[in-house]
């Protein structure tokens, strides 16, 4: 693994990493109510799904867990920020959130993968619990709709939330992170110019794919 890419690695095995941890221990809490077994079953194995692979993330820095942490804590407040400026108000709203965290998480995969070490590549290339994520909380959705379609005001004013806040989390990120705008971009970018049309674009799919669950996004 050459040198000159290791901060676009460490920065975007992180990423991720601390995405999937909080993800499992934000994502689906609280419970607000209750939630039959099948659907409780189905938590358990996303949020055990994403902490396998918060463990196989930090099994991919090449300095180790210590290295993982240390790398992941820079990051630490922004990812906080994002979870707390969208506190849901109920259970499709916590599952909207995820859905838009596990998105995002999907296409800055996508983004990422040409530009990262195959080693790197090999540890985030099992995304089936965002996939899983995804389809679960979009089905939370669509329901909702269905049975209360007054909601789709409300629920389109707090997906575009969420998305403006993760747009934050990620072009703060891109701007004070090298590592991130390496992964994002393959350069340096300094002027921010082609992080910029690349993290628009990320946030544009993460909006198409909401707006697809019938929401005004």
């Amino acid at each position: 693994m050459s040198e000159e890419r290791r901060p676009a690695d460490d920065t975007a095995l992180a990423m991720m990493a601390h995405l999937d941890l909080t993800m499992a221990e934000i994502g689906f809490a609280p419970t607000f109510e209750a939630i039959g077994l099948g659907e409780r079953v189905d938590v358990s194995r996303l949020v055990a799904g994403l902490l396998l692979r918060v463990s196989q993330l930090c099994d991919g820095f090449a300095g180790g867990q210590a290295c993982a942490v240390a790398e992941m804590e820079t990051l630490r407040i922004p990812i906080d920020e994002f979870w707390a400026m969208t506190r849901p108000k109920d259970r499709v709203e916590q599952r909207l959130r995820i859905l838009v965290a596990a998105a995002l998480e999907l296409e800055l995969v996508e983004r990422m993968a040409p530009r990262l070490d195959a080693s790197t590549v090999e540890a985030a290339s099992d995304t089936t619990s965002a996939w899983r994520i995804v389809d679960l909380s979009s089905r939370a959705v669509v329901q909702e709709l269905k049975t209360n379609p007054d909601r789709r005001d409300s629920l389109s004013l707090y997906a575009r939330r969420v998305i403006g806040e993760a747009a934050v989390l990620v072009q703060g990120i891109v701007v004070r992170r090298e590592g991130m705008r390496l992964a994002l971009t393959g350069g340096l970018d300094p002027e921010l110019q082609v992080s910029t049309v690349v993290v628009d674009g990320l946030l544009a799919a993460v909006a198409t794919r909401v707006g697809a669950l019938g929401l005004s996004v």
